[in-house]
């Protein structure tokens, strides 16, 4: 047994640690691994990109990210460059309201798959061009025809469009890598306080699961609407009369009639509030030409979405209601003149 003591003890491997290895151990990674961290979380750039800025920059990271951004946005140009020509056919609508509801902006973000316009990083996107096509639009004059107190902008123009979200949107390409397209938008607003009674009230429809911003006056979706509404304080109709109307019939609160107007709107695709007038139908006599089984243009003349027996029109005389206007938006939809 002692000999074969002897046989072990010989063969064992001297290991001498002595207080500067340690020290060399436990030295800098730690502290690498928690700036690493939090400058991933900060930016969203990719572990690699972010270790780089680190080196690059003493393990300073403050400097880190001011880097990291600059060299983003030049990178980030040439390869928005890169995936052009990409096909974008998934994305989002975003939709920005007011508290007062006396404002909104609604956008459409294009990107080449479903996954991406799922991600964190697009949901942002759409959020923040929303916001900031609303700041930046507040002033102008409108460009298309008022309507009883409602007047719209569009901004389709590609140039403007970049003017508006470029950055944003490179970056969100630089992280992402894919093709993003900020397509098109459009600012609802009330022209005068004297119409201080209509409401703008937005609705956006998800296909596959809700998707939901991290911004409480921001609605996503597939699918998004802006219907202008003004609803009367009190009715002239009996309790009695109002008990035996269910919510399929009429809406007393007015949150909930934008919600169920902008449904059938995402729906039924009206393409106006009211039919034509004598001397339009002349001109574009689209709605003489339908069969008995297609719905009308006209949104107040189709059969709503929630109850057939009735149509819009009558649902919002129960609501004590009007429809003013509206606009609706399919993400990925082909633009027509608006």
């Amino acid at each position: 047994m002692s000999f074969i003591r002897s046989i072990v003890r010989s063969i064992r491997i001297p290991v001498s640690i002595n207080r500067n290895s340690i020290r060399d151990i436990h030295r800098s990674p730690i502290v690498f691994e928690s700036d690493l961290a939090k400058l991933r979380k900060k930016t969203g750039y990719a572990f690699a990109l972010c270790r780089k800025a680190l080196e690059q920059n003493g393990q300073d990271v403050m400097k880190a990210e001011k880097w990291l951004r600059a060299e983003a946005a030049k990178q980030g140009w040439e390869k928005a460059e890169r995936v052009k020509s990409r096909t974008t056919g998934q994305g989002l609508i975003g939709i920005y309201t007011d508290p007062n509801q006396l404002q909104a902006t609604m956008v459409e973000v294009r990107c080449e798959t479903d996954f991406v316009s799922r991600n964190e990083h697009f949901i942002r996107l759409v959020s923040e061009l929303a916001k900031k096509m609303n700041n930046q639009l507040t002033n102008l004059k409108a460009n298309h025809q008022q309507s009883d107190g409602v007047e719209k902008i569009w901004i389709t123009d590609e140039k403007r469009l970049k003017d508006i979200g470029g950055d944003l949107v490179v970056n969100t390409i630089q992280k992402l890598g894919e093709n993003i397209r900020f397509v098109r938008g459009c600012l609802m607003r009330i022209s005068n306080s004297e119409s201080s009674q209509i409401r703008l009230l937005p609705y956006a429809h998800a296909v596959a699961g809700k998707i939901e911003s991290n911004d409480p006056e921001i609605v996503l979706g597939k699918y998004g609407t802006i219907v202008a509404v003004t609803q009367l304080p009190e009715s002239n109709t009996s309790v009695n009369e109002e008990e035996e109307m269910d919510t399929t019939q009429m809406s007393k609160n007015i949150d909930e009639l934008g919600s169920r107007l902008g449904q059938h709107i995402i729906g039924l695709s009206p393409k106006m509030v009211a039919p034509l007038s004598t001397e339009e139908t002349k001109e574009s006599p689209q709605e003489d030409n339908m069969t008995g089984d297609e719905e009308p243009e006209a949104l107040i003349k189709q059969k709503f979405i929630f109850n057939e027996d009735i149509t819009v029109e009558q649902f919002l005389r129960n609501s004590r209601a009007n429809v003013l206007d509206f606009i609706r938006i399919e993400c990925g939809e082909e633009q027509l003149d608006q």
